[in-house]
């Protein structure tokens, strides 16, 4: 258990927290609660504030929760997708767990794939996503589990 807590605080340092990462250290903190009582949050421009912040800040990495019975995955990214690092290590990390994983990787030459690309429905890239999520849906539905 411990052993996957730090590989998540490792995901979490080299993809959320990468230099020139969109997810900013002030970015993850706007995502955390807020301490009881202190309306103000501490600046982590303190060391000992930082390093709270890093570790409070795996819980959002899914990583995190990662284990043998997590369900099977789709996963959809490009290369022109900031997060498309991010998305690689995590299908990794899916498959270490044994977790069902189909992916969808478009390259550099595919135009109409930047971030958030599958939501608009003119591109064919979209329309494929959404081919290869509804049949992801059918096979998953279609499982057996013995949970």
């Amino acid at each position: 258990m411990l052993e996957d807590a730090n590989a998540a605080l490792v995901w979490v340092r080299s993809n959320i927290f990468k230099s020139g990462f969109v997810m900013s250290l002030n970015f993850v903190r706007m995502l955390l609660p807020s301490q009881p009582g202190n309306r103000r949050r501490v600046p982590f421009s303190r060391r000992k504030a930082l390093e709270r912040l890093r570790e409070e800040a795996a819980c959002i990495s899914p990583i995190e929760w990662l284990g043998g019975r997590f369900p099977p995955v789709c996963i959809t990214t490009s290369k022109r997708d900031f997060l498309y690092e991010a998305n690689l290590n995590f299908e990794t990390r899916l498959e270490e767990h044994g977790v069902p994983v189909d992916s969808l990787v478009y390259q550099w030459s595919n135009p109409n794939t930047e971030h958030t690309w599958q939501q608009d429905y003119r591109f064919e890239e979209s329309q494929e996503v959404y081919r290869r999520l509804h049949a992801f849906v059918r096979q998953v539905a279609g499982r057996t589990t013995n949970i």
